[in-house]
């Protein structure tokens, strides 16, 4: 939560300008909050804040890959 408290709005900014569109910029933050959750204590403390925009990207580039084939 510290995590994402932190660091939520630069990484919202961050998936906007990947993806350009709010919606699926705000799934992909979804989707990394939820990974931050579920995996976030195995990231090392001292590359936190990478990690989490790694994770943000990842989900974000799926989103992209996913909605290119539908």
């Amino acid at each position: 939560e510290r995590l994402i408290a932190e660091h939520g709005r630069d990484l919202h900014a961050f998936l906007w300008g990947v993806l350009r569109n709010h919606d699926q910029a705000a799934e992909a933050f979804q989707a990394t909050c939820r990974k931050v959750l579920e995996v976030g204590h195995t990231a090392r403390p001292d590359t936190l804040r990478g990690w989490l925009f790694r994770v943000g990207l990842n989900e974000a580039l799926g989103l992209k890959r996913r909605a290119g084939t539908e």
